[in-house]
């Protein structure tokens, strides 16, 4: 069983992403409301469960954890901070995998951990 399936079987928790209680109401499929620091907390922590046994962090498999639950416009200014932080460095490129996000013409990153936020 997943964490997102248990959370959303919770009484108190959402039905549809069970990431909040459901008295909170609903920004775009789910995402916390206004709080630019909980997305970014909810980034970092996707982006230290998907790091490999090498510190490799492929793009796609972030992706599939934060989709809708950060909003789509605040992705790409996480990577960019982490990057500036030196969190995250690119060190290669794959096709990308996003046909959800209409990016499969693209490369998508593949970047190493380097430390935590």
């Amino acid at each position: 069983m997943s964490i997102d399936i248990w959370l959303r079987a919770q009484p108190d928790r959402c039905d549809d992403c069970g990431h909040h209680p459901p008295t909170q109401g609903h920004a775009e499929k789910c995402a916390p409301v206004d709080d630019l620091e909980a997305e970014w907390r909810l980034f970092v922590s996707a982006l230290e469960q998907v790091v490999g046994a090498d510190g490799l962090v492929h793009q796609h498999d972030v992706r599939r954890l934060i989709r809708g639950r950060v909003h789509h416009k605040h992705i790409g200014l996480f990577y960019r901070r982490a990057k500036k932080a030196r969190l995250l460095v690119q060190v290669d490129k794959e096709p990308s995998t996003d046909a959800a996000g209409r990016n499969t013409h693209h490369d998508s990153p593949i970047y190493e951990l380097r430390k935590a936020a």
